[in-house]
């Protein structure tokens, strides 16, 4: 539109095109997100989009977020979102180049985002996908930054298909970022994401996940069924509060589960004895 002039392709994922813009009123970069063709097509779906969307905006002001600051429609009906561009790389791209990260620098990538978390989920916000994909390390600001809130929402296949599809020996999606509600099409809170946060925290400090699975299939009977590896076994000098967080995120029960707000408190220096 005649506010960004598009400079150039930022790359395709499953879900949307980004572009990097200029915004011609405040000439500071942003990326612009647009929803791939098919994804929104339904006017439920595109409904939903723009309710997360408003409600993601309103998480704007936290530095561990990169919020949509305005959204709209292209001219085919094409939902599109608009956020800051933020310079840096996914903590996907990193742990691919580098490999698992020092303690240090996990710990204060998971508080980072155990904090935007708790004001998403204080706002009725569940993001839904977390995972290092969708977790930014900002290089001008030293920060980690979760993206892409309330986009899973509208896109994300239900578990009913990903199980379904399982058994043609098909899949949609990837189910190596589910928690055991979202397999099983349960009600999904804010706890889910607590869920896929233990999983990101196994990432950053092993380079993989808590399971040793490959195929989707076995990826869905570990969420269901098997217990993580023991952290301290991949990864000597991690903490045993840590690791004991991250095996409470990993609960099979949501329940069972701590808050966003408890994995914050317990990642402060001296905050786990005192939980």
């Amino acid at each position: 539109g005649a506010d960004f002039e598009v400079l150039r392709s930022l790359g395709r994922g499953s879900v949307a095109t980004v572009y990097l813009a200029k915004d011609r009123a405040l000439g500071v970069p942003v990326a612009i997100k647009v929803l791939r063709p098919g994804k929104a097509a339904d006017e439920t779906a595109r409904r939903r989009f723009e309710r997360e969307a408003r409600a993601a905006a309103s998480l704007s002001d936290h530095p561990n977020t990169v919020a949509v600051t305005r959204f709209g429609r292209l001219p085919d009906e094409t939902p599109y979102l608009v956020m800051p561009y933020v310079q840096g790389r996914t903590m996907e791209e990193r742990l691919a180049a580098e490999g698992q990260l020092s303690v240090g620098e996990a710990t204060q990538i998971l508080k980072e985002v155990a904090s935007a978390l708790a004001l998403a989920h204080d706002k009725g916000i569940v993001h839904r996908d977390v995972r290092p994909a969708n977790v930014l390390w900002d290089e001008e600001k030293g920060r980690a930054r979760l993206t892409d809130f309330g986009i899973a929402a509208v896109i994300s296949p239900t578990a009913m298909e990903v199980t379904r599809l399982t058994r043609t020996g098909q899949l949609l999606g990837d189910p190596t970022h589910l928690s055991p509600e979202q397999l099983l099409d349960e009600g999904v809170t804010e706890l889910a994401d607590m869920y896929l946060f233990g999983i990101l925290g196994y990432e950053l400090l092993t380079g993989r996940g808590p399971y040793d699975a490959r195929t989707p299939t076995e990826w869905i009977n570990a969420h269901l069924q098997r217990e993580p590896k023991d952290l301290r076994e991949l990864r000597a000098d991690a903490p045993v509060e840590l690791a004991d967080l991250l095996r409470r995120c990993l609960a099979k029960q949501p329940k069972h589960r701590p808050s966003a707000k408890d994995a914050l408190r317990a990642l402060e220096p001296g905050g786990a004895h005192g939980s």
